[in-house]
């Protein structure tokens, strides 16, 4: 198993070491949270939202834990990484309650004899491709609306930032989510990225970086 190296870009210390993934990994990551997707659309949305909630207490719980290894990897002084990760989970929890507002809709179309009704329903696998500077954040941003409306995710971080996205995937598992509902891939993003975007079982691609990149994205996932 190849692995990379994660420095603390302050002192240049190795503050950890992740699993750098193949583009079979990625396969079997998407893999398993299409099989876990089945199930968990199923799940009421109720149960949904508790998770929710439970997972962001679990952050708050850990606060300090998952500051200080962002602080290291990522060299953000240890009060901004509390205040990405409490913003986060307030994040969570207004994805959560936006859970319970979903609603479907009987459409007036004057037809008579019948009726039309609209219902929202999750789509599958959802990617997530975030950057370095604020990883929790824009992966909750992500992650808190799929996950409460059924769909599973894969999220890939980037090299700079894996570790906080590593033990938010161990927070998640910890409020009780079932297996595959959420997982984590690192590695090089011509592998790791490349692989998500074009697997075809994702339905969804949710990305936030550059614009080149973002060109990029588009083209592989058309």
């Amino acid at each position: 198993m190849e692995t990379f190296e994660v420095y603390n870009p302050c002192n240049g210390e190795v503050v950890g070491v992740c699993k750098k993934a193949t583009f079979e990994d990625v396969n079997q990551a998407i893999e398993a949270a299409h099989e876990a997707f089945k199930l968990w659309k199923k799940t009421p949305v109720a149960e949904r939202v508790k998770l929710q909630h439970k997972a962001a207490t679990g952050m708050r719980n850990k606060a300090d834990e998952l500051a200080n290894i962002l602080a290291n990897e990522l060299g953000r002084p240890i009060n901004g990484c509390l205040l990405e990760i409490n913003r986060s989970a307030d994040l969570l929890d207004f994805y959560a309650e936006e859970g319970l507002r979903m609603k479907g809709e009987v459409t007036q179309h004057n037809i008579e004899g019948e009726k039309a009704l609209i219902i929202r329903e999750p789509i599958g696998v959802v990617g997530s491709i975030t950057p370095f500077n604020y990883p929790i954040t824009l992966l909750m941003m992500k992650l808190g609306a799929a996950l409460v409306a059924g769909c599973t995710i894969v999220a890939k971080p980037s090299d700079d930032t894996p570790l906080s996205t590593l033990k938010l995937c161990e927070i998640f598992d910890d409020a009780g989510y079932p297996p595959n509902v959420f997982q984590v891939v690192t590695g090089a993003g011509r592998i790791v990225g490349n692989a998500l975007v074009s697997h075809p079982l994702v339905s969804k691609i949710a990305f936030t970086g550059g614009t080149s990149t973002g060109k990029n994205i588009g083209q592989i996932a058309a």
